[in-house]
């Protein structure tokens, strides 16, 4: 049984591992800057927060290096991912500050956007550096592959890593961790190229290329165009966005089985049939509300509907379109509704996770089925996944409804906050599903004149979807536990003296 010293030493050592390693992100845009001839000053916003995280991270892990990460706990492992991503969005608001000139709160907001994926921005694109535009498109590449899997793939002899990865949300699906990071790196790093590769030809110039593929491939939504794909107005530049955005949102353990070529599997996961029926239902969905709102064209239809609802679907936020507000607001509705629920899980997407959707559809239909079924028949609740035939638990669906009702509290809670400040009700729903889903979307509440509240709480939301609210939970939970305790155990020492 570990000590609390012990326990808080080995999610030290840990923590200052995964800063050091990760830190080096941060000396890409310092080499843009360079490239591009951009001002020393602009330069040094990313060298300076490189050093500073060195400089606290790796005396962190030889001070407390006695240790490896396979002998972290489930609870060790969640303290140590969530001690590592506030460290690592500290770090990525020097950028902001030193080169654009923005506030630590502004900073903030748009480095947990980068980090998690979200996409909802402040920045003015158009005069600012290009190796900024690049950094924030690096943070949500590397945040969309995960902070902790970055590490490992990058790392040599600190045990199976198994509990940091599991925690940051993926999947094991070969039988070493880092041999899956790896391989899941190389194949996402591919991909990002090849997409890169087709927006080039597809008439993007090279610059736009890298950056919106790195995006959207994280399902980011960070544009170098202040209207994002829209400003192209192009259909194949549309079309290869939409295939970036679906590949992103598809369970990391889907390349494995590719590259594996069993695809009689990835054919019988329940989680794939699923949800692309889902994506055709939405699109269709999407398609038939424009058109009845009579506001275009089937054609102009059919090309918002299917983009609009892709790219809200999947967390990317990337658009087609100016402004929500001439939309229909039954299609307002539906885009706030597939925000919440998002991509598959082990994926770079957020929100509610298509997986928790399907497993209470499906439960649904099971006990409905058992309804009709003779008393002493038993069937078994069963899914295919990735890993094979599962059977569905009652505590697996405990949780999963704990889980959305905490979700649903949360988007309630950031919308009555954000319709505190002026905003309409259909506003704020909309805006705060968006930064709780990770998503990027933006009815027109995200600006540099937000109130402070208002983006401090849209900071919470899209920190908590990333790490999907459990995990952050157990953290402070354990911490403050750990706290009372150290407290309780000195006030009974000085009380035995």
């Amino acid at each position: 049984m570990k000590t609390l010293r012990q326990e808080y030493r080995d999610i030290f050592a840990v923590t200052g591992l995964i800063g050091s390693v990760v830190a080096f992100v941060f000396l890409l845009p310092a080499i843009v800057s360079m490239v591009y001839g951009e001002n020393f000053s602009t330069t040094l916003g990313y060298i300076v927060p490189f050093l500073i995280l060195e400089a606290f991270s790796f005396p962190l892990y030889r001070i407390f290096h006695d240790t490896d990460a396979s002998r972290l706990s489930y609870l060790q492992g969640s303290v140590s991912v969530v001690f590592t991503w506030i460290i690592m969005v500290f770090a990525s608001t020097i950028p902001f500050i030193m080169i654009s000139d923005f506030t630590f709160t502004q900073s903030a907001f748009e480095t947990v956007s980068g980090w998690t994926t979200t996409g909802l921005s402040t920045v003015d694109v158009l005069t600012t550096p290009n190796s900024l535009l690049v950094f924030r498109s690096l943070m949500q590449f590397f945040g969309g592959f995960g902070i902790v899997a970055l590490m490992i793939t990058s790392i040599v002899g600190v045990g199976t890593m198994s509990t940091l990865y599991e925690t940051e949300g993926h999947d094991q699906v070969l039988p070493n961790i880092k041999k899956t990071a790896q391989t899941l790196f190389s194949f996402y790093i591919g991909i990002m190229i090849l997409g890169t590769l087709a927006y080039i030809l597809a008439g993007m110039p090279a610059f736009d290329a890298i950056n919106h593929s790195m995006s959207a491939l994280a399902t980011g939504g960070f544009s170098v165009q202040p209207d994002s794909i829209g400003h192209y107005n192009s259909l194949p530049i549309e079309g290869v966005t939409i295939v970036l955005m679906v590949l992103g949102s598809l369970n990391f353990a889907t390349y494995i089985l590719l590259l594996r070529k069993k695809y009689t599997v990835l054919i019988n996961i329940n989680e794939h049939r699923f949800y692309l029926a889902l994506l055709l239902l939405v699109i269709a969905s999407g398609v038939f509300l424009l058109t009845q709102g009579g506001a275009f064209a089937f054609g102009e239809s059919f090309r918002i509907g299917l983009f609009e609802t892709v790219t809200a679907l999947t967390g990317t936020g990337y658009s087609i379109v100016d402004n929500y507000t001439v939309l229909p607001a039954a299609f307002i509705l539906l885009t706030i509704m597939l925000m919440t629920i998002g991509g598959q899980s082990g994926s770079t997407t957020g929100g509610l996770k298509v997986t928790r959707v399907h497993l209470m559809f499906k439960t649904f239909k099971h006990t409905i089925g058992r309804s009709f079924q003779a008393e002493r028949q038993v069937t078994d609740n069963v899914v295919v996944t990735p890993s094979g035939e599962k059977n569905i638990h009652r505590q697996d669906m405990v949780h999963i409804y704990n889980y959305v009702a905490v979700y649903i509290t949360v988007l309630i809670i950031g919308s009555i906050i954000l319709a505190s400040q002026g905003f309409t009700v259909t506003e704020s729903f909309f805006e705060y599903a968006s930064a709780l889903g990770t998503v990027g979307l933006s009815i027109g509440v995200t600006s540099p004149g937000l109130s402070g509240i208002a983006f401090w709480s849209m900071t919470l939301g899209m920190f908590l979807g990333r790490l999907e609210f459990l995990v952050v939970f157990v953290v402070f939970a354990k911490i403050y536990k750990d706290t009372v305790t150290t407290i309780k155990s000195k006030v009974q020492s000085n009380d035995a003296l």
